[in-house]
């Protein structure tokens, strides 16, 4: 989309043979993905589509793939390709995990509780600090400190309401 932002990477990566003597083998993509496509050789075995206005609040979270069987060759490496569309924020900053299913469950849970506590949990230290610089100044009664609490105050106020999934999206246009 010309305007949005949004980009679209494809890359892939080599597995080792051994991947296909594994029980369950998986793929932890713990960093943000909104759209994403997983291809083993020209098979698809995972597919996210795009964001939409209704999943708005879904985009960033992280991603568990098995890897079938019946795909894996034990004789050689193992191709996988995969098709990121999004706004690419933070994709590099994670590396993607290989392991047995069981082994990356616990980690993709702790990956799902940060992607969805993070940002209340930073809105409201945001809502704290303002609060505390805006005490200091009114106390000193300093217009520095007071603009500065109050900034952080309706920042932290706007984004937390940005990120009520009740709210429908075109209010905020």
């Amino acid at each position: 989309q010309a305007q949005s932002g949004l980009l679209q990477v494809q890359w892939s990566l080599s597995l080792p043979p051994s991947v296909a003597t594994q029980r369950l083998p998986a793929l932890l993509f713990p960093q943000p993905v909104q759209g994403l496509t997983v291809k083993v050789g020209q098979a698809t075995v995972y597919s996210l589509p795009m964001s939409t206005p209704e999943g708005f609040h879904h985009w960033y979270r992280p991603v568990l793939v098995t890897l079938p069987h019946a795909l894996l060759q034990a004789h050689g490496p193992i191709q996988i390709q995969v098709e990121q569309t999004g706004h690419l924020r933070g994709w590099y900053v994670a590396p993607v995990l290989q392991g047995e299913l069981i082994d990356l469950q616990p980690w993709h849970d702790r990956f799902l509780l940060l992607s969805s506590t993070l940002p209340t949990t930073v809105n409201l230290l945001s809502i704290v600090v303002g609060l505390f610089v805006l005490a200091i100044g009114w106390r000193t009664r300093s217009v520095t400190y007071v603009y500065g609490g109050l900034t952080s105050l309706v920042w932290g106020v706007l984004f937390t309401l940005a990120l009520t999934p009740e709210l429908p999206l075109q209010a905020w246009f």
